[in-house]
């Protein structure tokens, strides 16, 4: 699993759109945790990091750091 930090952002409004773009660059069902009100997207993938950095800011969400989360 990694961790997306966007820095906080205060808004929900986008986390539909921050969804679709990420499953969109993501292969069948993997877990996505998005939180913007605290800034923060999880991903339970081995997905290549730079993909989901670009959907991320091609939804309008800065990523500052990427951080790998191990159980």
């Amino acid at each position: 699993m990694r961790a997306y930090d966007l820095g906080p952002t205060g808004d929900r409004r986008g986390e539909k759109a921050l969804e679709d773009a990420l499953r969109a660059s993501l292969p069948g069902d993997v877990p996505v945790g998005i939180d913007l009100q605290h800034g923060e997207v999880r991903v339970g993938s081995d997905a290549d990091p730079q993909v989901l950095v670009f959907a991320i800011e091609s939804a309008g969400y800065p990523v500052t750091s990427v951080e790998e989360i191990r159980s």
